[in-house]
């Protein structure tokens, strides 16, 4: 076997990395600790305009969703007069939920929040300024 070598599948390769334990915690048991669940960015847009955070959160709310927070987003972040959008974070836990179609009206997009790029030390956008901010505040907790 010149010039070729086995190939390594990818399950081998996992099994060598430590396995991940996630607590989840039984009802009857009492913690003197608490942990901190992960957190999902993502973007609601081409919503009709005067939609506001407040009536989105509300909704999900209603639907047995948490919300960690909801934010109007600006026009000059959205580039469009014709539809209003949203920040919205939530649980982890409730992604898939949030990311079920028809769970939305129709024409409303849910997609991952895409987070600019640091230039110069600082955040390019003004609203990833303040998660950035609230980020710190809650690990800081």
């Amino acid at each position: 076997m010149e010039g070729f070598q086995p190939v390594v599948q990818k399950s081998n390769i996992r099994k060598n990395k430590k396995k991940l334990v996630v607590g989840t915690g039984h009802p009857q048991r009492e913690f003197p600790f608490k942990g901190v669940a992960k957190k999902s960015v993502l973007c609601v847009s081409r919503l009709e305009p005067g939609t506001t955070s407040s009536m989105v959160s509300d909704y999900l709310k209603k639907v047995g969703v948490d919300i960690i927070s909801c934010y109007d987003l600006n026009s000059s972040t959205v580039n469009s007069q014709r539809y209003n959008a949203v920040r919205l974070c939530v649980p982890q836990c409730h992604i898939k939920f949030v990311m079920n179609p028809d769970m939305w009206p129709p024409g409303v997009v849910v997609r991952p929040w895409k987070f600019k790029a640091r230039v110069g030390g600082q955040m390019n956008n003004s609203v990833d300024m303040v998660d950035n901010q609230a980020e710190q505040n809650e690990v800081a907790a």
